[in-house]
């Protein structure tokens, strides 16, 4: 019998995560595919935006009315500030940090765009665009790149681990294994 366990423990102590197969489990999360989503998520918006600027409004070969293009826009713009952080979003990590550095680019360009389209001061106008457009960027690289990390990070938080333990059983400690898990 204590062979068995003997061999229980040296198991368990060389193989630390407990796996039944290599497919992945219901809990991992992907750092390839969160990268992939966030960059899916920078590219579908842009391209809304794209198809929006050669529509008939804007005096582009594809012929679509007015609500359509509005849709677009709005779509585009909505999707170029959340979707670059949907990998992030996929590993667990909802606020980003790229979030919070879109969504201040995006005032900061409307804020800017508003100015450029009044009688105002059209030099800080261009400032308050720019500098939207920039944080707008920064932001959308931010995610893309820590999309990654963050999976990697929401797969260590949700491990699952075998590993020894002694277990009381009487007056006398016999060895055992325990899983462990993080949730």
């Amino acid at each position: 019998m204590r062979r068995w366990i003997f061999a229980a423990l040296l198991v368990a102590t060389a193989a630390p995560r407990a796996r039944a197969d290599d497919r992945p489990r219901r809990s991992h999360r992907s750092p390839a595919l969160a990268t992939a989503l966030s960059i899916a998520g920078t590219v579908a918006p842009a391209a809304l935006l794209g198809l929006a600027s050669q529509s008939t409004p804007f005096d582009g070969p594809i012929h679509l009315d007015d609500g359509a293009v509005a849709a677009l826009v709005t779509g585009g713009a909505v999707g170029m500030v959340i979707g670059p952080s949907a990998g992030n979003i996929y590993a667990g990590h909802v606020l980003t940090e790229g979030l919070a550095l879109r969504l201040a680019g995006a005032i900061g360009f409307l804020i800017g765009y508003d100015v450029l389209s009044t009688e105002g001061n059209q030099s800080s106008g261009i400032v308050f665009a720019g500098l939207g457009l920039g944080l707008v960027a920064a932001g959308t690289i931010y995610d893309i790149q820590t999309a990654s990390r963050d999976a990697e990070r929401y797969n260590e938080r949700h491990a699952i681990q075998l590993v020894p333990t002694a277990i009381a059983q009487g007056h006398t400690r016999v060895p055992g294994v325990a899983i462990v898990g993080q949730f």
